[in-house]
């Protein structure tokens, strides 16, 4: 049996040593990419039915994204200890491909954070710089209503934008309301309005801004920009449902996501043709570069607006009564923690030296130890006490 053994334990030792061998950074890369994995593998199996399930889960898998890696990187006391007989030397310098390594994934970093921070600074100088709503506008005087209505204690500042959406940032009180708004009826203006504020009173831009920090870091992975395209969409989902409990008049309200759908959708004159991305099913090496190349650009291109697509909104509201809403805490408790483990299992371990008390007290052979808990020798225990009580005596 200890023959058998011999090998996998061998080759599990092997494999801690070459952690052992890597820097911290890199530690934290490999954590990141297997935690990524797994998530990945969890968010397949995931109905899109499950509305709070699918929130929660992505919400959360962000934040261990982030964490996860950092506690690797700065806390390496926390590593899971692997005790041997010898551990092996470790050597002090770090080896060049692990600084390539580094530096390949670096510049990426730097240059998506970059787009990110100035396409939020731009927005930030745009809403600072829009006009305030006119005093006269009947729109300010419905604002604290619907901010009772939804419990929003925060100060909020209606300013006109241009474009056909309304939004805000997490750092600043200035809701932006198309100027366009202004001019339509009173129904649809409290519609845009109160979509928004629920973004806000839910925190949706503030989540927005912390999933495009968390691509950036996962650039290489375009598994978590397009979970942050799914995040999205769900927030549309649940600010839906707030926005139509506090209109009041359910009817009323799908009627003017309607009229609201035909004011911004664009003229068919000018609708581009869809593009069908290639078929990376069908094992082209050349398409699947392709593909991710795309991706991976695509996080240059920084929407700081909660996109609003009014087309799958309508067909999520038409399967409401499909979906299921229930407490999803403990399932993504399961399915997080499950990640989290196997990552820190696979990267979170090191070598020490086996201690003289773990070798005397967990190495003994089998017949000992029997002998010591289940037949224990009356005169030991006598001498353990006897031991006992003269450390216990002051000089």
């Amino acid at each position: 049996m200890a023959e058998l053994l011999e090998f996998p334990v061998n080759v599990l030792i092997g494999c801690v040593a070459f952690l052992d061998t890597m820097p911290g950074y890199i530690r934290a890369l490999l954590a990141g990419l297997i935690l990524a994995r797994v998530l990945s593998f969890f968010e397949a199996g995931i109905s899109e039915r499950e509305v709070l399930f699918c929130q929660s889960f992505r919400k959360t898998s962000l934040t261990a994204l982030l964490v996860v890696p950092l506690v690797v990187l700065l806390f390496p006391d926390t590593r899971i200890a692997v005790f041997v007989e010898q551990p092996p030397e470790r050597v002090e310098s770090t080896p060049w491909w692990w600084l390539l390594i580094l530096w390949l994934w670096l510049p990426g970093f730097a240059v998506t954070l970059a787009q990110q921070i100035r396409a939020y600074i731009q927005a930030a100088q745009t809403l600072n710089a829009a006009p305030q709503v006119a005093e006269q506008e009947k729109l300010l005087v419905r604002l604290p209503h619907w901010r009772n209505r939804l419990g929003m204690k925060r100060p909020v500042m209606l300013v006109a934008v241009s474009g056909l959406q309304a939004w805000s940032l997490p750092i600043s009180s200035r809701l932006g309301i198309p100027a366009t708004v202004l001019h339509w009826p009173d129904n649809l203006q409290d519609i845009v309005m109160i979509r928004e504020l629920c973004h806000t009173r839910k925190h949706h831009s503030s989540w927005h801004l912390f999933a495009g920090f968390i691509s950036c870091c996962y650039w290489p992975v375009t598994w978590v920009p397009k979970m942050h395209k799914r995040l999205q969409k769900s927030f549309q989902l649940s600010t839906d449902s707030l926005a139509e409990s506090c209109y009041g008049d359910n009817l009323s309200y799908a009627r003017g996501l309607r009229q609201l759908d035909t004011r911004l959708s664009p003229p068919a004159s000018i609708t581009q043709p869809a593009v069908e991305p290639p078929d990376v099913r069908s094992g082209r090496i050349a398409d699947r570069v392709r593909v991710y190349a795309d991706d991976v650009r695509g996080l240059m291109n920084v929407d700081v607006q909660l996109d609003l697509d009014l087309d799958s909104l309508f067909d999520s509201r038409d399967q409401r009564d499909e979906q299921i809403k229930v407490e999803p805490y403990e399932k993504v408790f399961w399915f997080i923690g499950q990640a989290v483990f196997a990552a820190m299992l696979l990267t979170g371990t090191t070598l020490k030296e086996m201690p003289p008390e773990i070798e005397r007290t967990y190495f003994m052979p089998f017949e000992f130890v029997w002998m010591e808990n289940f037949h224990r020798n009356q005169e030991r225990m006598e001498q353990q006490l006897a031991d006992d009580e003269e450390e216990a005596v002051p000089e």
